[in-house]
């Protein structure tokens, strides 16, 4: 839900510097043990995933 929880050795989403881009290849191609999302979701549900993603982080820089 906040982006805390790590699953195998996955980075916490809310302390990512990862750009936009970066978050929109991860989630269609996927990385280490995360299997992508191509075919699974369409290209716009994808951005729209790494959208949300970046905005964890916005909520956490502005609650500091």
């Amino acid at each position: 839900i906040d982006g805390n929880l790590s699953i195998s050795g996955a980075s916490k989403l809310r302390y990512s510097t990862m750009s936009l881009e970066e978050r929109v290849w991860i989630i269609t191609n996927g990385r280490n043990t995360m299997t992508g999302f191509n075919g699974k979701l369409s290209e716009a549900e994808i951005r729209q995933l790494a959208e949300f993603t970046l905005q964890l982080a916005e909520h956490t820089y502005n609650a500091r």
